[in-house]
């Protein structure tokens, strides 16, 4: 069953006048914001579950700004997984709003985004903080950002879409060896970090290092935000031998698709590259 939650906001319009009285129109809107076309561009890895294990919740924050970039509302909305959410706004003077709605994880209180600089869209930073406790389905971050006309419709209906790009990594089963270099490595990826609005459009940029230990038959997972080219590398540090790598690869990454990146030391290559999965590749799709 659709479950809809509502939330009000008010604004209240005031000025004053010398010799004429204006009279601003406002209307009553509800927003509704739609979370689930976020999770279902992923829908084999959800396996069809779209609600958050116990301890996780879903945030949605909303800011609406007005013609010159300053915010006017905002509210923060919690749910118990993917699925719409209202947004009430009572007495809002007519005419275009920029809309700015994200969706992310928080597990036990803590989120691996933050929102900065809220109070202007021009300064407006989604900053993911790389903290590697937050893995698959808590780093998966939603976007919608467009113009609303307050006063055409009582209801205003906005889908969130992804803003983040699924990254398996898989390390191969090496044959039985005594060799050491078939143990744990050091998975690095560069990729960006922030996500800001200034030119009328989700821009991300700010490349930062997100690094995974992966075991000889592992595979992990991790959203990361779109780049037009992600940097991956592997390591392996040998007390005689110093760091041993493979030679890093480059790939552009969209949101909204599934890559796998495959580390093989046996023939000493990584590679990345776009996947279509049909089903979860592992039990690895937990907050």
């Amino acid at each position: 069953m659709k479950k809809i939650i509502y939330l009000a906001a008010f604004a209240v319009v005031s000025g004053a006048c010398t010799s004429s009285k204006i009279i601003t129109k406002t209307f009553n809107t509800v927003i509704e914001l739609n979370t689930l076309p976020v999770a279902e561009a992923f829908a084999p890895l959800f396996d069809g579950n779209y609600d958050l294990d116990e301890g996780s919740q879903l945030k949605v924050s909303s800011l609406l700004y007005d013609a010159e970039g300053n915010v006017i509302l905002d509210a923060d909305q919690v749910l118990d997984g993917y699925t719409s959410v209202c947004w009430g706004l009572n007495e809002i003077p007519g005419g275009e709003y920029s809309l700015v709605s994200v969706s992310f994880v928080e597990s036990e209180g803590k989120a691996l985004y933050t929102i900065e600089g809220s109070s202007n869209l021009n300064t407006l930073v989604l900053r993911n903080n790389s903290d590697l406790s937050f893995n698959s389905k808590s780093s998966l971050l939603g976007i919608a950002f467009q113009t609303i006309t307050i006063g055409n419709e009582d209801t205003v209906k906005v889908a969130l879409t992804p803003a983040s790009a699924y990254v398996g990594v898989q390390y191969q089963k090496a044959a039985p060896i005594s060799e050491p270099d078939y143990t744990t490595v050091i998975f690095t990826m560069t990729a960006n970090m922030t996500v800001d609005f200034k030119e009328g459009q989700p821009m991300y940029s700010d490349p930062g290092i997100i690094s995974v230990q992966v075991n000889p038959g592992d595979y992990k997972s991790y959203f990361v935000l779109p780049s037009e080219l992600l940097n991956c590398s592997a390591s392996y540090t040998s007390g005689e031998e110093g760091v041993k790598a493979l030679e890093s690869v480059d790939a552009p990454v969209v949101a909204g698709n599934s890559y796998i990146a495959v580390i093989d030391w046996i023939n000493k290559t990584l590679s990345i590259d776009q996947q279509t999965f049909d089903a979860v590749p592992s039990n690895d799709m937990k907050e």
